[in-house]
C-alpha cells in the first residue's frame, strides 16, 4: 500500500497565446475535413467549440493519464471544431489521436503562410478564454471540495485505523484501489468505495475510530 498521492487531474484553461496561435491557423473554419462551419460568426461571437484531442479529464475520450494537466491544454493538444463534428469525434473507434493530429495538421497547413491566416480581434479571443477559464475554476472547486474528503479519508487509514498496519492482504489491496481511484480523479468513486469498504470493517473498529468516520463522512 503505498499511498502516494499524484498529481489530481483539473482542466485548465488554455492560455491566451494559445488560442491566439490556434485561431490565427483555423483560417475560421471547423478542422473536420470538408467543414467550412465557422468558428467566429460576423460579430466575433464564438460559435464553434476548442477541443481536446486527448481529453482534459479521465472521463473524456483519448485520455491520457501519463500526460500532466499543462500538457492537456498545449496547442499541440487542442483544435477548433464546430459542434457536430465535436462530438462526432467523440468516436474513439473511428477517430484515434494519431488521426485527430493528422487531421488538425492537414488543416492548418493552409493557414500557416501570414497572408492566408485570420486575424481575430484580441477582445474576442478575451471572450472565450474568459468562458473557457469559468468551466476550468467550476471544475476545479468541484475537484478541491471532493479531494478534500477524499484526503481525510486517506489521513484516517493510514493513521487512525489499526487494521491499516496489519498483515491483512484484503484490505491493503482495498486501499489501494481507493488510493487509485483518487489518482485517477474518480473522488466520487473513491468515496463510494470506501463506504462500502467501511461497511465491511466497521465492527473491527473502536468507538474514537467509528467518531472520526462519522466526522469525516459528514
Amino acid at each position: 500500500m503505498s499511498g502516494e498521492i499524484k498529481e489530481v487531474t483539473v482542466r485548465l484553461a488554455p492560455k491566451k497565446e494559445t488560442l491566439s496561435r490556434l485561431f490565427a491557423v483555423s483560417g475560421n473554419e471547423c478542422a473536420f475535413p470538408g467543414c467550412t462551419n465557422r468558428l467566429f460568426d460576423e460579430e466575433f461571437d464564438f460559435i464553434g467549440e476548442v477541443c481536446h484531442i486527448e481529453a482534459a479529464m479521465p472521463d473524456g475520450e483519448r485520455f491520457n493519464k501519463s500526460k500532466t494537466n499543462e500538457e492537456r491544454r498545449l496547442f499541440e493538444n487542442l483544435m477548433g471544431l464546430c459542434h457536430e463534428h465535436h462530438v462526432k469525434t467523440d468516436n474513439v473507434q473511428k477517430f484515434s489521436v494519431n488521426d485527430l493530429k493528422e487531421m488538425k495538421r492537414q488543416h492548418e497547413l493552409k493557414f500557416l503562410e501570414p497572408a492566408s491566416r485570420i486575424s481575430i480581434p484580441d477582445d474576442a479571443i478575451d471572450r472565450v478564454y474568459s468562458d473557457l477559464k469559468k468551466i476550468s475554476e467550476a471544475i476545479l472547486k468541484t475537484v478541491q471540495s471532493t479531494d478534500i474528503v477524499v484526503k481525510d479519508i486517506f489521513s484516517y487509514l493510514t493513521a487512525n485505523l489499526p487494521l491499516a498496519s496489519s498483515s491483512n492482504g484484503g484490505f491493503g489491496q482495498e486501499i489501494d484501489s481507493i488510493i487509485s481511484l483518487r489518482d485517477t480523479n474518480n473522488q466520487d468513486a473513491a468515496i463510494k468505495l470506501f463506504e462500502t469498504f467501511w461497511a465491511k470493517y466497521e465492527n473491527q473498529s473502536s468507538a474514537h475510530e467509528k467518531y472520526t468516520y462519522n466526522l469525516l463522512a459528514r
